[in-house]
């Protein structure tokens, strides 16, 4: 059962450089307490009112394969996953997935707090009294472009496909299946990280968030491990059209539809389940006359191809 899901593809483009709102912001000094949780996790105390009950998060493949170009050559680096993510957590109940180390008798957190908040070290601001670090908590701001939510339900036609999947044959199902990610991000997405390191972690606390929302899946129970991370400068089929708010100025947009059509032919066949294509840009659609809900696109992927019948 887990070769029929090996060569299935499904490429999802993922509208990353969302609007950080200044407000409301708190600064908040974290600490882990001292007390433990019920089944002995650490308890990270981010503010009266708000606290994390942590546990260990197991989102990153053993080795990690980190593919970047240098000079046209891609050279291989082949990270320890398990080293990397000895500083990652979740709390399941919040929905919060963080990172959390140790530096200089305090700690350090970076992540999300819950579906609007989000939480960042400021290593330049004076320390409390306990001399602890100062952080940031500050709320997501809808972006201007993404306006309504994403439907929680398929389309018909997708929910009766769905449906003669779960009638077929459950033989030799296993009781968790691992789906293993390959992600390819572009030059606009990756140059916003420091360290490689940093954009690991930023892409295994969003598998993270990904798996909480999979946990109640049965026959079998669904959770998806990053395997191999690819920096690209430049994937995405461009265009440029006046910017939404701005009209004075232009913005690069990227071409929803080409670009989707583009990489499915490229990755089609890539050994990974699946591959996921992260983009800095602004995902559109790039017609003539350009509109505003032209650039609402949050993602594209082609619909039950991760796995077939057989």
């Amino acid at each position: 059962m887990l070769e029929v899901c090996r060569l299935a593809f499904l490429c999802s483009i993922i509208y990353v450089k969302v609007d950080c709102a200044p407000f409301p912001e708190n600064i908040v000094y974290p600490k882990l307490l001292d007390g433990r949780g019920i089944n002995g996790q650490k308890v990270l105390h981010i503010k009266d009112g708000l606290t994390l009950t942590l546990e260990k998060l197991s989102v990153l493949a053993d080795s990690v394969v980190f593919t970047e170009s240098n000079d046209g050559v891609a050279t291989e680096t082949i990270m320890n996953g398990t080293e990397l993510q000895q500083y990652l957590y979740q709390d399941r109940w919040k929905m919060a997935a963080v990172a959390v180390e140790e530096i200089d008798d305090t700690i350090e957190v970076m992540g999300v707090l819950s579906d609007k908040l989000r939480i960042a070290p400021l290593p330049l601001m004076a320390r409390s009294e306990e001399g602890h670090l100062a952080h940031r908590i500050y709320e997501m701001e809808r972006s201007m472009y993404h306006e309504g939510n994403v439907a929680d339900t398929l389309p018909e036609e997708h929910a009766r496909t769905k449906g003669r999947t779960r009638s077929a044959s459950m033989k030799h199902v296993p009781a968790q299946f691992l789906v293993e990610v390959h992600v390819m991000v572009d030059e606009p997405h990756y140059t916003m990280f420091d360290r490689m390191e940093d954009l690991v972690t930023y892409l295994a606390l969003t598998i993270a968030l990904v798996n909480m929302r999979y946990e109640d899946t049965s026959g079998p129970n669904i959770q998806f491990l990053l395997t191999s991370i690819q920096k690209e400068q430049g994937f995405a089929r461009i265009f440029v059209e006046y910017a939404i708010g701005w009209p004075d100025a232009n913005r690069i947009y990227a071409d929803a539809d080409t670009t989707f059509e583009d990489l499915l032919k490229k990755y089609g066949r890539s050994p990974a389940d699946i591959t996921v294509a992260v983009t800095g840009l602004i995902l559109a659609d790039g017609y003539d006359p350009f509109r505003k809900g032209y650039a609402a696109v949050q993602g594209q992927a082609r619909l039950g191809g991760v796995c077939n019948d057989r």
